[in-house]
């Protein structure tokens, strides 16, 4: 008697487990299906029930949805979110688990797919860039002028990053040039899973009144994306570099060091409106003198359609610099840019 209590106690058990894992599926019919979702695509959601029945629906015709583990969702934007989906109200579902402070709400008529297929179909390619410009122009007892501009591109997969940069600053008091300044920078990011990456990374440099013809550095390194949202992303990286300068005067120095770098940025609410901070730190390992900083903070505003403006401090530190130069350069910009 006691025996078959327990098996009846466990099969019991194992029904209750098996419902509390399943995903729940609820169409506008009002029919409620447990299981498991399968896939969403071309505007169809296949979804396994407990029965082992796999059947396909229209995503028009879903109400609500509920997911047990993880899946993958591609968004009308074509940026792409994981985490597990939590039935909301009116339509809308909510996002757990997917690195964000806070769950992420949408509307269910945002998903366009849901776990694609992998092989021969390419997975979603994500885009954004900005373009930004400052200019600044006095007359009369005191002739001066800067411009100074910015370029970024990236581009987002599944398990690869790719970003472009470049910044450049140029500026005349009483028509003698006193600012003069590139940089150019490219990093690639390949995602070993939801979180850890292969970083590699090159930026190139040069600045006349820092007396440097071309620094060049780079390196390979690994990082950790601790959160990636549409609100907010925030990253960390170290590794080793390679550093070659090139100065004015023909001499040259070359040295490793280490990198560790950090990129964040918040955007509060649907808005443009965002702040940010980007900081590399370079550090010799042959000589912890050979140090050097470079930091971008600052809050971008939008202004008309995809025009933002932007408010930037640019810090960068050097502390061996070359002879006759300052330690420290410290930019304050006021730009109007484009984004997509």
């Amino acid at each position: 008697m006691i025996q078959r209590r327990l098996i009846s106690a466990g099969l019991a058990g194992c029904l209750f487990a098996a419902t509390a894992q399943a995903d729940i599926l609820v169409l506008k019919n009002g029919d409620r299906y447990s299981g498991e979702v399968v896939s969403m695509e071309d505007g169809n959601l296949r979804f396994t029930s407990d029965y082992g029945h796999t059947f396909t629906v229209p995503w028009s015709d879903v109400s609500a949805i509920t997911t047990d583990d993880k899946v993958h969702l591609v968004l009308e934007d074509e940026s792409w979110v994981k985490g597990r989906l939590a039935e909301s109200n009116d339509g809308r579902a909510e996002l757990h688990d997917n690195g964000a402070l806070e769950p992420v709400g949408f509307p269910l008529a945002a998903v366009t797919a849901i776990n694609p297929p992998e092989g021969p179909h390419v997975p979603p390619v994500r885009t954004e860039g900005r373009i930004n410009f400052g200019a600044r122009k006095t007359s009369g007892n005191t002739e001066t002028e800067s411009f100074s501009g910015d370029i970024e591109f990236v581009a987002r997969t599944i398990n690869n990053r790719y970003t472009l940069g470049a910044e450049a600053n140029y500026g005349k008091d009483d028509g003698v040039r006193n600012k003069n300044d590139v940089t150019g920078f490219a990093r690639y990011d390949h995602f070993v899973d939801d979180r850890w990456y292969l970083n590699s990374n090159v930026r190139a440099t040069r600045d006349e009144f820092r007396n440097l013809s071309l620094r060049t550095n780079f390196g390979v390194g690994l990082g950790y994306q601790f959160l990636e949202t549409a609100r907010q992303r925030l990253s960390f990286e170290s590794g080793v570099n390679y550093v070659h300068e090139t100065f004015r005067d023909d001499t040259s120095d070359s040295r490793p060091a280490g990198r560790l770098a950090a990129d964040y940025e918040h955007r509060f609410g649907m808005d443009d409106l965002s702040l940010f901070h980007r900081n590399e730190v370079l550090l010799g390992l042959d000589d912890i003198q050979d140090l050097m900083i470079r930091s971008r903070t600052g809050l971008r505003f939008p202004l008309i359609d995809r025009l933002t403006g932007t408010v930037q401090v640019n810090h960068d530190y050097d502390r061996s610099p070359a002879a006759g130069n300052q330690r420290t350069d410290v930019t304050y910009l006021l730009t109007l840019g484009y984004g997509w």
